[in-house]
């Protein structure tokens, strides 16, 4: 279930990205037309960061994706005392901000996540894994979600639960206990599920930028000095090509981003490894041009 080839989509992210430089502050939507063509979401839901274990029993996490919606699926959950499946319906998906900072910019983007959710196990186990196994939406107005159903899911390349951030830049944030308001989901004993297997010698990995072409671009071009960055994410298949590129926090400058575009596009890629097999994933990337030096 977790390797189902979803049909490939494309579509405008709808988010806006504020990039604060120390010498410059911009601010600029998203929707450009080579990001409206290239944009890709392999799911209609994602982890907002890696779960975290919050007691010996309970798993905390909360979802996200790039367009407001209602999302529903299972959570796998792998453990030493074997594999656990836990069920969501209609979770909310709401607009809010992500503050972050990289290489002396500071940005703020603008995401669509649920409050955090929690998985209670029968037992105290050590968990090794947690992720979307499949999942749908409703109420998604622009990516065409709601039309598909129930979709599967591929396994991240870095399922271990732990306190982290989801992009570069971003501050980690441990998740509480829950609240007498919280959402527990009742986790229920699986059989372990086909295909996914540890028995190799790097079981996990992240998608790998092999190749960058250099990037050659002279700021006096579009009249101004300064430093600039563009953050860039890029889909990259199962066998490396790429899916898409655009633009996740804008240097506020059309001709800048698009040169980040066409080298993201002109590079080349490993894909992501999850339980011994290729999966799709991201790679993001922060490309910084300081030209103060004339």
């Amino acid at each position: 279930m977790a390797r189902t080839a979803l049909p490939r989509s494309s579509f405008c992210p709808g988010n806006k990205v504020i990039v604060a430089f120390a010498f410059l502050l911009f601010s600029a939507s998203l929707c450009t037309a080579r990001a409206l063509a290239d944009a890709i979401e392999y799911c209609p839901a994602g982890l907002a960061a890696p779960a975290q274990v919050v007691a010996p029993s309970v798993i905390g996490l909360q979802l996200e994706s790039d367009g407001p919606r209602s999302v529903s699926g299972s959570l796998f959950v792998e453990s030493n005392v074997g594999w656990y499946q836990a069920d969501f319906s209609n979770v909310a998906l709401a607009q809010t901000e992500v503050h972050g900072g990289i290489r002396g910019a500071t940005y703020t983007r603008r995401t669509f996540r649920s409050s955090t959710l929690y998985v209670q196990l029968p037992t105290s186990a050590h968990v090794f894994a947690v992720f979307i196994a499949q999942a749908q939406a409703t109420g998604d107005p622009d990516y065409g979600w709601d039309a598909r159903g129930m979709v599967g899911c591929d396994s991240p390349p870095a399922p271990a639960p732990r306190v982290a951030s989801s992009l570069v830049g971003e501050p980690a944030v441990a998740l509480s206990l829950p609240q007498a308001s919280s959402l527990v989901l009742q986790a229920q004993p699986i059989a372990p599920p086909a295909g996914f297997t540890r028995d190799c010698s790097a079981p996990f990995a992240g998608v790998v930028q092999k190749s960058r072409p250099n990037l050659s671009f002279d700021t006096s071009s579009i009249g101004v000095v300064g430093v600039f960055g563009v953050y860039v994410r890029v889909a990259v298949s199962d066998s490396g090509g790429v899916d898409g590129a655009w633009v996740i926090a804008s240097s506020g400058y059309p001709q800048l981003d698009n040169a980040v575009l066409a080298l993201a596009r002109r590079s080349t890629y490993a894909p992501a490894q999850s339980y011994c097999a290729p999966v799709r994933g991201y790679y993001d990337f922060f490309f910084r041009i300081d030209d103060n030096r004339r």
